[in-house]
């Protein structure tokens, strides 16, 4: 429920900041997760973070964490 939870792209030379909206989640499996990106996005390259409280079980984390993606996503 935190805010703070979700996908996004961050362009790495503006530093803007890009939400993936919830209705755009495809699939959200602990392991696998695809989505609809909005369009238009800038060119250049772009992060992926996502930040979750998922834990593995039942139960949630307290505080959300956040994954940043080592691969870069190139929009032309």
């Amino acid at each position: 429920d935190s805010p703070a939870n979700g996908i996004c792209l961050a362009h790495q030379a503006s530093g803007e900041v890009v939400h993936i909206a919830p209705t755009a989640v495809v699939v959200n499996e602990p392991k696998r997760v695809t989505f609809v990106a909005p369009t238009p996005l800038h060119p250049g390259d772009y992060k992926l973070s996502l930040t979750t409280q998922y834990a593995g079980s039942s139960t949630l984390l307290k505080e959300p964490r956040t994954c940043l993606f080592d691969y870069v996503l190139a929009v032309q």
